[in-house]
């Protein structure tokens, strides 16, 4: 049966966050809960009956007074962060509306979305040519994993190698290699969240997160402290580095961190990560081979770790809000998605480094507005368009320089009693068209 399409924001604590949604749990709640009421009311609203409402429903509050067992609770709940499978109404476009064969950039698109853990290869025209599929149950039988933890569900977050293998991302639980037949290379349960970097020696290096009490931080409240973990090609940890501490060693950037008002709970919710060439060393010495690039939503900020010293050598903070995916393009300059600046709607926007000027952004029009409170993604194209990602709504289209829409696609995934919901669209990727390799 589809899988209801919710709305579940990052802020997944409710009380904790400060959140007043209505939010989903974590699957602690049974049937005869408070929350009952506070569900079933909801899933009326929506349309839904009891047969689609997959999960618990409710307002979470922070306990008044932290025992072994609330903070147990507490716990699993940060550790569970994940985001909905979607959460706007469906319109009625579906798949790929437009397709300018003249100005779009030609080549393969590779999506996940929230309608399951599925990738799917696709042609400018929307022809299906590869799908990988792999429950989380079958890659981990028997995990002791909440069945309504959204991670279980749908993937975060997915690359494809030319020969046909995939590593995608069960959204803080784990990451899983497949091979082009969908089958098991190797799984990790290691809490791996958003994003990761394969390396040119086949190291990967995985954004992930470990929810416990730190007492310099708040002594009795849980903090979900992020890491950044290097694994081998088969997916041992050989290092790990905090990005908590990161801040704490560093002289100039500390005040990012000391002047955050969070001091528990999802403290930095790191969600993009490059592993830096060493190409733009020579411009500026942050961006020595082998620095990690990172992005910070609820730090507004974009910076730099140096992993010899695990300290923060640079960053920036410069007019964008709860930004994602930020990345340096081949001329030096650095793109990032900002999802809530100042334009009050989404923006991808490209900086000069070297002295945080704004050089290039699209932020929409009124004829076409775009806006993604969660997630989203930019990818700048051989012939100079960019690849935008609007994962709230489901859409991904891709822009010349100067803004026109020349290949337009909605998620076809669809959900609830007439579908009416259209799955999230985490990202997009074109890819050439001679990608994928082999029989």
């Amino acid at each position: 049966m589809s899988r209801i399409l919710v709305l579940l924001s990052v802020c997944v604590l409710g009380g904790i966050y400060g959140c007043e949604k209505l939010e989903r749990g974590c699957g602690s709640a049974t049937e005869e809960s408070p929350r009952t009421a506070a569900r079933d009311a909801l899933n009326r609203k929506l349309g839904l009956t009891p047969a689609d409402a997959d999960g618990r429903w409710g307002k979470l509050r922070a306990p008044k007074a932290v025992d072994e067992e609330d903070l147990e609770t507490q716990i699993r709940q940060l550790e569970a962060l994940g985001y909905a499978s979607g959460t706007k109404t469906a319109p009625s476009l579906t798949g790929v509306t437009l397709n300018d064969v003249e100005r779009a950039h030609a080549g393969l698109n590779f999506y996940i979305s929230g309608h399951a853990a599925e990738a799917v290869l696709m042609t400018m025209d929307g022809r299906v040519v590869h799908r990988w599929v792999r429950d989380f149950w079958d890659v981990w039988p028997g995990d002791e994993a909440e069945p309504t933890h959204e991670g279980t569900h749908h993937w975060r977050h997915a690359r494809p190698f030319e020969n046909g293998d995939l590593l995608a991302i069960h959204e803080g639980l784990g990451l899983v290699k497949l091979d082009k037949a969908s089958n098991v290379i190797w799984a990790k349960r290691n809490g791996a969240h958003h994003d990761f970097h394969v390396l040119r020696n086949g190291d990967i290096a995985v954004l992930t997160r470990e929810a416990r009490v730190i007492e310099r931080v708040d002594t009795k409240r849980p903090t979900l402290e992020d890491f950044v973990l290097i694994l081998d090609s088969n997916g041992q940890e050989k290092k790990r580095y905090s990005v908590l501490e990161a801040f704490e060693r560093s002289a100039k950037h500390r005040k990012i961190w000391d002047e955050s008002t969070r001091r528990h709970g999802d403290l930095f919710h790191t969600n993009s990560i490059e592993v830096l060439d060493g190409r733009f060393a020579p411009i500026n010495p942050a961006f020595a081979e082998g620095n990690f690039l990172l992005s910070s939503r609820h730090l507004n900020t974009v910076f730099v770790v140096a992993p010899g010293s695990n300290e923060v050598v640079w960053a920036l903070r410069a007019g964008f809000k709860a930004q994602h995916d930020a990345q340096l393009l081949d001329d030096g300059t650095l793109m990032l998605f900002d999802n809530s600046g100042p334009s009050r709607g989404s923006a991808v926007k490209v900086y000069d480094p070297s002295n945080d000027i704004l050089r290039w952004e699209y932020a929409g029009s009124e004829a076409h507005p775009f806006y993604t409170q969660f997630c989203g993604t930019a990818q700048r194209l051989p012939n100079g368009n960019t690849l935008i990602t609007e994962s709230d709504n489901g859409r991904a289209f891709e822009i010349t320089l100067d803004g026109t829409i020349v290949w337009d696609f909605y998620n076809p995934h669809r959900a609830g009693k007439n579908d009416e919901f259209i799955a999230t669209l985490f990202r997009m990727d074109r890819l050439p068209r001679d990608f994928l390799k082999g029989p």
